[in-house]
């Protein structure tokens, strides 16, 4: 462990050198990839480092790379020119909407700094009269929506006097450090690290001080910091205002609304607010200007080539496979399909994975020539866990590095590249997903719980209680639905991936109905306990370990020379057992399972016999895997417990899973519980502490 943790600290330091590079002058291509290099390298090495001791390396690295993106004037943008202007224009009285910079009117507002007297410079742009300017597009207005506005108008009221771009990369770093620990809070140090050691975020949010860092921050936070509702549809609008393309997060506010007919509840609590703040923000510069407020929107969507196929780089990724006079459309299209299957089948309690469906396909349908754009899509991985998508945000790198517009762009195969790698981690995940049951045979499917496995169940709806069975049918929300979570077999989302976290060290926690939490201890499973022994001296060849969890009575029974198989519906559990040198399989024991009646012993150890919240159903489902006279070896509860079924969730920190049921059985009744599930002997002893069951 101690390795690992120095091996990621020295990456991140050399990561971080490169970077200081980068912002030092345009960052050619080599140096992108290098970083990325870098950055990949740090996400890989962290694998083995625990997430307590992850935690102050994401956030202390974030921070540290984050102002790297300080030393610097903006390296490969000019874009925070236009801010500065922007702000202090509207200090002057006017709004940015009605004039260009190159107007006349405007000349006492012009200094140096924006406006250089040597024009022999670089990244100058002449003026049509005489002289130049540090401001791209000077004969055309403002572009960016007013929220932005907003933002440059206070950091120009706050900058002291010759600041010049320093206070809107400081505006950008703090932004950026918010983002770190809101998503700290929400999807733990192992994903923020997505986020908090990617080379865009110091070079675009920072060095670069796009303005794109308020849209990802108001989304973040949106996502994060409130519930769904009026103040979640307040600031996804805000997000939305600040820079247009926080637009494509609205469709995972909306997740699941069209899955039985039309939730007009939730469409109008998230959308009226989010056009309100939207028109409430345009209101005074539609008073002043006018349609003006448009501004350069329309010729800026020319200028790049997207109202039509010709030229360009846009629709790259289509283009390889069909006409170019189809690729337009297409695109269109396909977008329209994905919003549909978020609105359709998104999961409501993480709208963070529509945002990213949604977000990142328009990113490869339409292929931008701009890096900074994927900073969305960037914070949304992170939030969702999927590092696959994080190839879109290098694609729009190295596009933007050769030229937005430059024809044979290296951006294409690159984007292409990243479209193939999102699909294959769908493909790879897709079979440990599954699109689900029916309805009646949903009570008998598990995932991971407080014993390393639990029942499968959905999120109750607002307002109803969890216990109840209407909040456990999710019908009509499966199928195509698996496109927008991460599933293990029978597992609802969240559950496994908590579970499978908590076994690589992470904190979680069991939370009851009625608000009670208990620790998730992970760690006792992966060490002998007293009176394992008594368990495996009874385990005849075959043993069948359900519910094996990181394997320690599945691997005891293999050096014994007892031929044993643990099965395990989270992939992290199976690959523990492995490598403590047992036999496991990815599997649910109510689906398919290798030797379907010839098992000589079942194990059902530290209380799994309460997988499923239904002991009875689960016993008689092992009987058909025991060949005659087959025995199962149980644990249960002391004598005086009192039976029953409880509904819990997993937890870590603010990220909850979905609730399951899970039983507890006495020793006074397994006796019954045995004779239910069709086993005629049930004898019961005790051992260092623990109450063990032979059924037969």
């Amino acid at each position: 462990m101690r390795r690992s943790l120095l091996a990621v600290s020295g990456t991140l330091v050399a990561l971080a050198a490169v970077l200081l590079r980068m912002v030092a002058g345009p960052p050619g291509l080599d140096w992108y990839l290098l970083a990325w290099a870098l950055f990949a390298s740090a996400l890989w090495l962290a694998r083995r480092v625990p997430e307590r001791r992850l935690g102050a390396l994401v956030v202390a690295g974030g921070i540290t790379l984050a102002a790297t993106g300080l030393a610097a004037p903006p390296s490969s943008s000019t874009d925070s020119f236009r801010y500065a202007w922007d702000g202090r224009v509207q200090a002057a009285g006017i709004s940015p909407y009605d004039h260009p910079p190159s107007d006349p009117a405007l000349v006492p507002l012009r200094d140096d700094w924006l406006f250089p007297p040597d024009c022999g410079a670089p990244d100058l742009w002449p003026l049509p009269v005489d002289g130049c300017t540090r401001i791209n597009r000077p004969t055309e207005p403002t572009i960016y929506p007013p929220v932005a506005q907003g933002y440059f108008l206070l950091l120009h009221w706050l900058s002291p006097e010759g600041s010049r771009h320093k206070a809107l990369q400081l505006g950008g770093w703090a932004m950026a450090v918010l983002a770190l620990v809101a998503l700290c809070r929400l999807a733990g140090a192992r994903r923020t690290a997505y986020w908090a050691w990617c080379p865009a975020v110091p070079v675009e949010a920072v060095n670069n001080a796009h303005v794109d860092m308020l849209g990802v921050l108001l989304v973040v936070l949106a996502f994060s910091a409130v519930r769904a509702g009026r103040a979640r549809g307040a600031l996804l609008g805000a997000a939305v205002a600040a820079k247009l393309l926080p637009v494509t997060a609205l469709p995972g506010a909306l997740s699941g609304v069209l899955a039985n007919g039309v939730a007009w509840r939730r469409v109008l609590g998230t959308v009226v607010p989010a056009v309100l703040v939207v028109a409430l923000s345009y209101l005074p510069y539609v008073l002043a200007s006018g349609a003006s407020v448009v501004g350069y929107l329309p010729g800026y969507l020319k200028e790049e080539r997207y109202d039509g196929p010709g030229g360009g780089n846009r629709y790259a990724v289509l283009r390889l496979l069909m006409p170019d006079s189809w690729a337009p459309y297409a695109a269109i299209a396909l977008l329209g399909l994905v919003v549909l299957l978020v609105l359709r089948y998104g999961d409501a309690d993480r709208p963070w994975e529509g945002a990213l469906l949604v977000s990142g396909s328009l990113l490869l349908l339409f292929t931008p020539g701009y890096s900074w754009y994927a900073l969305l899509v960037v914070a949304l991985a992170a939030m969702d866990g999927r590092w696959e998508w994080l190839g879109v945000a290098l694609a729009g790198a190295v596009a933007y590095t050769a030229g937005p517009v430059a024809p044979d762009s290296p951006g294409t195969p690159f984007y292409a590249a990243a479209a193939l790698a999102v699909l294959i981690g769908w493909a790879v995940r897709r079979p440990h997903q599954s699109a689900g049951p029916s309805a009646g045979h949903t009570k008998r499917r598990y995932a991971n719980a407080p014993d390393r496995d639990h029942r499968r169940g959905a999120a109750a709806r607002k307002g109803q209680d969890p216990a109840d069975s209407a909040a456990q049918s999710g019908r009509g929300r499966r199928g195509v639905r698996v496109l927008f979570r991460r599933r293990t077999p029978g597992a609802e989302p969240m559950i496994g991936e908590i579970y499978a976290d908590a076994l690589a060290g992470e904190a979680a926690e069991i939370e009851y109905v009625d608000g009670t939490r208990v620790t998730l201890e992970t760690a006792r499973w992966f060490e002998p306990i007293d009176g394992d022994e008594e368990l495996l001296s009874r385990c005849s060849s075959p043993t069948l370990d359900i519910g094996s969890g990181p394997g320690r009575l599945t691997a005891a029974l293999t050096r014994r020379g007892i031929r044993s198989l643990g099965i395990d519906i989270t992939p992290r559990a199976v690959a523990l057992t492995r490598r403590a040198g047992g036999f496991a399989l990815l599997r649910d024991v109510f689906d398919e399972v290798p030797g379907s009646g010839r098992w000589a012993t079942a194990l059902l150890a530290d209380g799994n016999i309460g997988i499923g919240g239904n002991p009875e159903a689960l016993l008689r489902r092992v009987r058909q895997l025991l060949e005659p006279g087959g025995t199962i070896l149980a644990e249960v509860a002391p004598p005086g417990t009192r039976s029953r079924v409880d509904r819990l969730r997993l937890r870590r920190g603010p990220l909850a899973g979905e609730w399951f049921g899970w039983a507890t059985v006495s020793a006074n009744d397994i006796r019954r519980v045995a004779l239910a599930g069709g086993f005629v002997e049930a004898d019961c002893w005790t051992a260092h502490g623990r109450w063990l069951a032979r059924l037969r």
